[in-house]
């Protein structure tokens, strides 16, 4: 038996393994490509291999490229294909507004801001007493009085309006919250369907690695094969399976993670349906940025900051201007007295400023006012740098999934055609050609890296606007 046709034979273990890139495309795609002559979707085997027909199995040896050439290679569906539902990104979104303890944190925490804002506004009470400024003898005296504070230079109301300032900075707080929560669930959401869309197509060539392993057995049991054949065949097929383990295990971490971002960290998550090919708006940088410094609860926070710190110093700058104590009461002294039994009596009290001006609050209140101005700038400066990087990190990831939709799966296919070509003619070895047919199933991961980097990318960028539709 010539080389030659022992090679043929051979050739159809590997040829099964090239067409596993090819079928979990096929199988994950959005739906049938149109074609006059569409690829075979079983391999048939023959119940007996005789030596004597090395093209046996010409019938298998379709190439990823000639049967993607009916259309572009689409690794990633629109949405799993399971009977039972999947759990969607608005689903979630809802769960976690509801149930998330940071959001129910920072309620409570506006709620109270609120009610002391409230109490800020109350003028003091006043004091009602009794005394005896004389007990016993011939001058015994009653009477009873009631003290009032009058607050002067508008003192309660600039405490009432830092505190309803304040109040304003702590539900600016629970929107900055809500939308670190959403931000949170939108980037896992994506990360557990990348995480899913991974399973699914390894389980695909884990299946088809293992009959291809199955092909270069009963090769060699004819002896149309050798052991080195099955043993590469073997490497690939445990390579494969370790890869679809670890992606079991980071689907199913994720989905945990998911649920611990809606607060429900105990609820089960089957599965998530979504769509990572689903398009992504442009964004311009400059146009980007103005928005999110316009639009952030971060920013709206520190203005509010501003005017509350101004509250804060003419506070501080009436506090040496003295408030009246006043009492007014009535005192009855028993007969007998040479006092008129029926007295009215008063008494008024002020602090005088004379050494405590209040001046160290004041000074410390106008740095607080410059505090208060550096950072809003700051805050300013911060969001057009994280916004900048999110938008990198976007413009990137999105440019290499289109990269990856044009140019690196096509060409990784024609390399799949071109590798079957030249093995077919005896012009590259098996281990040429089992590169060129794992190079497209790493195009094809790759690919769904780039599509889950855009979108958790794109969740940022969205948290960052504060919008409340996403995608």
């Amino acid at each position: 038996m010539s080389g030659r046709r022992v090679g043929g034979p051979i050739r159809v273990a590997v040829l099964a393994t090239a067409l596993a890139a090819f079928l979990c495309v096929k199988l994950l795609a959005d739906g049938p490509q149109k074609s006059a002559a569409p690829a075979p979707q079983n391999v048939r085997l023959p119940q007996t291999m005789p030596a004597s027909a090395p093209r046996r199995f010409e019938a298998v040896q379709v190439s990823a490229a000639q049967a993607g050439s009916q259309g572009p290679a689409e690794p990633i569906p629109p949405g799993l294909v399971e009977n039972s539902p999947g759990t969607t990104l608005d689903e979630l979104s809802t769960m976690a507004l509801a149930s998330n303890p940071h959001i129910r944190e920072a309620e409570a925490q506006a709620v109270a801001a609120r009610a002391l804002a409230y109490q800020a506004g109350f003028y003091p009470n006043p004091t009602l007493g009794t005394a005896s400024p004389q007990l016993a003898g011939n001058q015994t005296q009653y009477n009873a009085y009631v003290i009032q504070d009058l607050v002067t230079k508008g003192k309660i109301g600039l405490n009432r309006g830092a505190a309803e300032r304040l109040a304003r900075e702590a539900e600016w707080a629970l929107v900055r919250a809500r939308f670190e929560v959403v931000t949170v669930v939108r980037q896992r959401f994506y990360i557990a369907l990348a995480a899913q869309q991974r399973v699914k197509i390894l389980q695909g060539m884990v299946g088809i690695a293992r009959k291809s392993l199955n092909i270069g057995e009963r090769l060699l049991k004819n002896d149309l094969g050798t052991r080195a054949d099955i043993l590469l065949l073997q490497i690939e097929l445990s390579k494969a399976e370790a890869e679809l383990r670890n992606a079991l295990t980071l689907s199913e971490t994720g989905r945990r993670q998911l649920a611990a971002a809606t607060g429900q960290f105990e609820m089960k998550i089957a599965r998530v349906e979504g769509n990572l090919k689903e398009r992504l708006p442009d964004y311009e940088m400059i146009a980007v940025q103005r928005g999110v410094i316009a639009r952030n609860a971060l920013a709206r926070s520190a203005e509010v900051e501003i005017a509350r710190s101004q509250y804060v110093l003419r506070r501080a700058e009436v506090e040496p201007f003295p408030n009246l104590n006043m009492m007014g009461g009535y005192q009855n002294e028993l007969s007998g007295s040479t006092a008129p039994q029926n007295q009215a009596i008063y008494q008024v009290q002020m602090v005088i400023p004379l050494w405590n001006r209040n001046q160290g609050n004041i000074r410390a209140a106008q740095a607080g006012v410059s505090t208060a101005v550096a950072q809003w700038n700051r805050v300013q400066t911060e969001l057009a740098n994280a916004t900048a990087a999110a938008l990198g990190r976007y413009q990137t990831a999105r440019q290499l999934a289109e990269r990856y939709e044009r140019e690196i799966l096509p060409g990784a296919v024609r390399l799949q055609d071109i590798s079957l070509t030249l093995y077919d003619n005896g012009e590259i070895g098996f281990l040429n050609y089992l590169t060129a047919q794992r190079a497209l199933l790493d195009a094809n991961l790759a690919y769904i890296t780039a599509r889950e980097s855009s979108w958790t990318a794109a969740a940022e960028l969205a948290g960052l606007l504060q919008s409340e539709r996403f995608p």
